[in-house]
Parts: C-alpha cells; sequence; structure tokens
C-alpha cells in the first residue's frame, strides 16, 4: 500500500514519512520511503526512490509521469507499505495525475481553527483524489500547548488524529487506520 503524507512547507510531512516507515518496519512490515519533494534540501529518510534523482523540475517530471509511475510501483512490488514525502503544492496535486501514485493519504497540518473548513477540505480533496482515503493529522506546531484544537470541540476525534513524528504521539491510531485501508483496499480488489 502506497501513503502519500501531503501537506503545507514545514508542516512535518518529512518526519513523519521518516517515523511511520521506521514505525511499521518494527511491527514486521516490508516498508521504503520515497521522495516525491524536488525541492527538499535534506530528508530524514533514505529514499529508495527519489524523484530528484529522475528529472531535473516537477514540470519535467509530471510531462513523463507514466514513465515514472512504472518504475516507482515495480520499485514498490515487494514492500507492504511505501510511504511517500509529497512536497508538491496543492494545486499540482489537484490539477494533475500525480495522486495516482498513492492509495491513501495522509494530510498533514499545523492548525486550524474552523473545524467546518476542514470537513469541506476533507470532502473537497476525497472527490479530488477519486475516492481514494484522505487522513488529517495535526502535526508538530502546537502540540505542546495544553488547549488544542483536540480539547476545544468535542467532535474533533473524528476529522483529525494528533500526531508527533518525534515521541510517536498518535501513531498507534495512525497505524491501525492504515491497517484498516489496507484491508478495504484488498477486500475492494477481490
Amino acid at each position: 500500500m502506497k501513503i502519500a503524507v501531503i501537506g503545507t512547507p514545514g508542516s512535518g510531512k518529512s518526519t513523519l514519512v521518516f517515523s511511520l516507515e521506521l514505525f511499521f518496519r518494527k511491527k514486521g512490515f516490508k516498508t521504503g520511503s520515497a521522495n516525491f519533494d524536488f525541492n527538499a534540501k535534506k530528508l530524514k529518510f533514505k529514499p529508495f526512490f527519489d524523484v530528484r534523482k529522475t528529472e531535473k523540475n516537477l514540470e519535467k517530471f509530471l510531462s513523463n509521469l507514466q514513465t515514472a509511475k512504472k518504475y516507482f510501483n515495480s520499485e514498490c512490488e515487494d514492500l507492504d507499505f511505501v510511504f511517500i514525502d509529497i512536497g508538491a503544492p496543492l494545486e499540482t496535486l489537484l490539477t494533475t495525475n500525480l495522486p495516482e501514485i498513492a492509495d491513501a493519504f495522509l494530510f498533514v497540518f499545523a492548525d486550524f481553527s474552523d473545524l467546518s473548513v476542514l470537513n469541506a477540505l476533507h470532502t473537497f480533496l476525497s472527490d479530488a483524489f477519486k475516492g481514494k482515503p484522505v487522513v488529517f493529522l495535526k502535526g508538530k506546531s502546537d502540540l505542546k500547548k495544553k488547549k488544542t484544537l483536540m480539547s476545544s470541540f468535542s467532535n474533533a476525534k473524528q476529522l483529525f488524529i494528533e500526531v508527533c513524528g518525534v515521541d510517536r504521539r498518535g501513531f498507534d491510531e495512525v497505524y491501525s487506520l492504515i491497517l484498516s485501508l489496507k484491508e478495504n483496499k484488498l477486500n475492494n480488489n477481490k
């Protein structure tokens, strides 16, 4: 199963890719991480696939996406889970076939004050990504504050999972959710 980690710059995508891949590997799965961020200067993980080594820029990569997708899929064949760091702007994800590379999406955000907007964004992204699962992860920036979005809204738990790639907070919940998504994918392919 290929899981794309998307979100705003500095939201903790690379840290989550590194930490989730390690977390799943320690659970006994064959895992890998891939970099689809042309602007990444330094990565916390060693990707088995790095888009920066295939093309010079995003536009050139997108023009050869089908070829790159075939190569990428062949590299993923022996892996149970692949965590993909996608640093492309959201408009690129919405206007190209780039979402085809993933089976599910983890959208990392730092803060959101209006849950109705978050709910609308979830619906919009699910439609834009052709019904593929989209899970919101509230990452890093204000996890140290005592009053978080989670404690401010009673129904917030249904919309997102609070995670921290450093101390693995929320990883058990993400792990269970991803296993459930994989099981659903296998059942739908029968």
